[in-house]
């Protein structure tokens, strides 16, 4: 008869995220080049999505800067989707 052990990746097994189903409410400040309303909760891209940085401090962007934005995945919850953001003209 064998003898059986469990190991933490037993109990992470099964367990799915949730959709994230808000939406940043984010926009272009053409002025500062900044994006508004952007928090440490969220991530953003300039390479049209393929990679995110976590939003940390005040970033610039250039005029005409396409510029993704979405909620982080967390323990709970998926990425949410993105709003894109346009610099130089408009959102």
């Amino acid at each position: 008869y064998g003898s059986t052990s469990t190991t933490w990746f037993d109990y992470f097994v099964g367990i799915t995220k949730e959709e994230n189903n808000s939406v940043p409410s984010v926009s272009a400040d053409d002025i500062s080049k900044t994006i508004v309303g952007i928090n440490e909760q969220m991530e953003y891209s300039t390479d049209n999505g393929l990679t995110y940085i976590e939003y940390k401090n005040i970033v610039t962007f250039n005029n005409n800067a396409t510029v993704y934005v979405r909620y982080k995945e967390t323990d709970e919850l998926l990425a949410s989707k993105t709003t894109i953001v346009k610099f130089g003209g408009g959102n």
